[in-house]
């Protein structure tokens, strides 16, 4: 047993005791004694009807609850005699036990002590009973009866078993706005709105023959000219002296205000929850549109703003444009609607579509009064105000009344949102109120949001340009911490490339038609980093320097580098093609550590450190134009899908003799097939003979002669075509 659930029990002053379905103890508490019959002591696995001998005749009930065929089942007022004089009273009540939905096979006896109010109850009786004997002395006057029920505040109708009205008083006329013959004869049902359940109840009572009272039934009933109110009724059964049939006593009064307060209320929380969670502007209208309109059975619920308001500042991520959405900046500004509620879901394309050939002029119409008001108006039916326009619409879905209240920033102005109803109705001044709240509600949200939006589109643009200078990793680091960062890399490659011919073309072309040209070569090249998932370091006047293998190792940063590196040459001859020009790519690579990271605390550069970098430099500036030189450490990482021509021993600045390599294409590629036969394999040529074929090969390309098969041929004898 949950110790909880003793502690709610001992609180209630109430004992337990569990039984199985052979009616034997499983369980009991120590109060339990108390209201037991002929024994001093309780015992588990004892048949419990020894104990409680009340029982005897449910078992029954006590099966179907265990099954959970039935929920609940109380025996009251049971007694024991303690002494002479003192007696206990008590309830037991028959509860199923379950756990997360399942029953057991088990139930629980709540055994509470009701000593104390039966004998309340019995001292009522009591004075009841002598309440009756005055009243029966009085019972003679029907006249002062009659008076006394004239004089009532609240309704009282008097029915036969079918309904029939057979008395009113004064206040029944006087709220629901009937004389006495309107009434007297009719059903009752002739002015309840839904009298599904009072039927119902009619039947029931009609069944049972006998007089009972039903407490606190709400019906919405119609007056006689088609306003609504809703009433809370006690009914009474009472059986005639005459014909031994049933006549039915209401007793109700109007709880139509405190409803409507409520239901206000109600719609205030929904809103205010809503605006607290709804993500963006417009989810939140649309959900504030169909809670409000299903709250108060309304069918058509519309938002408007100015015409051309656009939605695409209010995505994230979406240009500002409309930073001035809200300001009139015409002399007579327009309207449309902008989020649309319907509840009739078979119209809904059709009058999608009239939306959107309307909008309203903001001097006439509903629309019109309240902004240029600034207060909320009521129509009590649009179908014969000559101020209401979009009659096609009214008569689609049937619209009668109808009411708007502005969507204001303090003095300012927002929009407008409207609400119809399928019924004529009275203008409800404490709604108009609640929804003026509302919409100033409403006017925050929207500045508010559009205020987050800026910040976040702000945000967004200073992320980008931070994740343009600098890897994300270490972008993420210096927000963080501003200290310096270095990290050591074991294995990288990198890709210093330079523009051949740059410098002849700029003294021909303006500063700004060469850096164009420029930025147009370098962003090919910024789409191949990012094709290849390599990482940018910088570009110092027309040359790149790229590398593969940070800031997220990766195995493949050789074959990467390599990749870009013959599209950039592809690159480089389409840019040619395109603007007339002769330019050429020299490209070194080589591969090894480095420590790469951000010093400093201005101008931030994510940059590169090491022997590698200079090695990679020397690749590019000791090659030759259209080339991409490799060190011999590229080299033996590559795969053998690449054809590689050796370059041989070159002097280095500063590294003496080292082994290069050119990397001229891929292997099958169809624009290389003299290579592909001339060099096999990538570990072929390594004499002087090989080395004057590239410095052949390379002539002819700068002085953009076509290279013809006999010519590689007659230079190099050692080589079959």
């Amino acid at each position: 047993m949950n110790n909880l659930f003793k502690q709610f029990l001992k609180a209630r002053k109430m004992d337990y005791l569990v039984i199985n379905p052979e009616l034997k103890i499983q369980d009991f508490s120590d109060g339990v004694m108390r209201f037991t019959e002929n024994s001093e002591c309780l015992s588990r696995g004892e048949d419990v009807q020894y104990y409680f001998p009340e029982l005897i005749g449910t078992e029954d009930i006590i099966d179907g609850i265990i099954q959970g065929n039935q929920d609940y089942f109380e025996l009251n007022s049971m007694s024991r005699q303690l002494e002479e004089t003192t007696s206990i009273y008590f309830n037991i009540y028959f509860l199923g036990i379950s756990i997360q939905g399942e029953h057991l096979p088990e139930l629980m006896l709540l055994f509470e002590d009701v000593t104390q109010r039966m004998e309340l109850e019995q001292a009522l009786v009591q004075e009841t009973n002598e309440s009756r004997l005055l009243l029966n002395a009085y019972s003679h006057s029907q006249q002062y009866i009659d008076r006394i029920i004239t004089s009532m505040e609240d309704i009282l109708i008097v029915t036969n078993q079918q309904g029939i009205i057979k008395k009113v008083n004064l206040a029944t006329l006087s709220l629901l706005e009937y004389s006495q013959v309107d009434l007297i004869n009719h059903s009752i049902s002739s002015f309840v709105e839904d009298d599904t359940f009072l039927q119902e109840y009619l039947m029931e009572s009609s069944l049972k023959k006998q007089d009972f009272l039903f407490k606190n039934l709400e019906l919405t009933c119609q007056k006689k000219h088609g306003d609504k109110m809703i009433l809370e009724f006690s009914i009474s059964t009472l059986t005639t002296d005459t014909d031994d049939s049933l006549d039915f006593i209401y007793v109700g009064r109007d709880i139509t205000a405190r409803k409507r307060a409520q239901q206000r209320m109600f719609t205030q929380y929904q809103i205010s929850r809503i605006l607290s969670e709804a993500p963006n502007i417009h989810d939140a209208l649309l959900q504030i549109l169909s809670s409000t309109c299903e709250s108060w059975g309304w069918v058509l619920g519309e938002v408007w703003m100015l015409e051309n308001f656009s939605e695409a500042p209010l995505i994230l991520g979406g240009e500002l444009s409309q930073a001035g959405a809200f300001q009139i900046s015409q002399t007579n500004p327009k309207l449309e609607c902008i989020k649309l509620w319907t509840k009739s879901v078979v119209d809904l394309p059709k009058i999608q579509e009239l939306y959107q050939k309307i909008t309203r002029d903001c001097n006439k119409s509903l629309l019109g009064k309240i902004w240029q008001s600034g207060f909320a108006h009521w129509i009590e039916d649009v179908m014969v105000n000559d101020q209401f326009n979009q009659k096609d619409i009214a008569e689609i879905l049937g619209l009668h009344a109808g009411f708007g209240f502005p969507i204001k920033d303090g003095k300012e102005v927002l929009g407008v949102i409207t609400f119809f109803s399928s019924e004529i109705c009275s203008p409800d001044p404490e709604l108009m109120q609640t929804m003026t709240t509302i919409g100033s509600q409403l006017g925050q949200f929207i500045k508010r949001k559009l205020a987050e939006i800026a910040l976040q589109y702000q945000q967004q643009q200073t992320e980008r340009l931070l994740l343009n200078i600098l890897p994300e990793p270490i972008a993420n680091r210096l927000k963080q911490d501003t200290k310096t960062i270095a990290e050591h890399f074991s294995e990288v490659t990198v890709l210093f490339a330079d523009i051949v011919g740059f410098t002849q073309i700029s003294s021909a072309l303006s500063p700004i038609a060469l850096v164009n040209l420029l930025n147009e070569l370098f962003s090919a090249f910024d789409r191949l980093t990012e094709k290849y998932g390599l990482e940018k370091i910088k570009t110092i006047g027309d040359a790149y320097m790229v590398v593969g293998g940070l800031p997220y190792p990766r195995s493949d940063h050789a074959i990467a580098i390599a990749e870009m590196a013959l599209d950039m040459q592809k690159a480089i001859i389409e840019f040619n093609h395109t603007h007339n020009q002769v330019l050429s790519l020299r490209i070194g690579i080589h591969s090894g550590p480095v420590v790469a990271g951000v010093i400093g605390i201005k101008k931030f550069l994510y940059d590169l450190w090491g022997d590698t970098v200079n090695i990679a430099s020397r690749m590019e500036s000791h090659g030759l134009a259209g080339r991409i030189q490799i060190s011999e450490d590229t080299f033996h990482i590559l795969p053998d899908q690449y054809v590689i021509f050796k370059r041989g021993l070159i002097s280095i600045k500063g590294k003496g003799a080292m082994n290069t390599y050119f990397l001229l294409g891929r292997k099958g590629e169809k624009h290389l097939p003299i290579i592909e036969q001339i060099i096999p394999q990538k570990n072929h040529c390594k004499n002087a003979t090989t080395q004057h074929l590239v410095e052949v090969i390379h002539n002819k390309l700068q002085e953009n002669y076509p290279l013809k098969s006999n010519e590689i041929t007659n230079s190099s004898p050692d080589f079959q075509i």
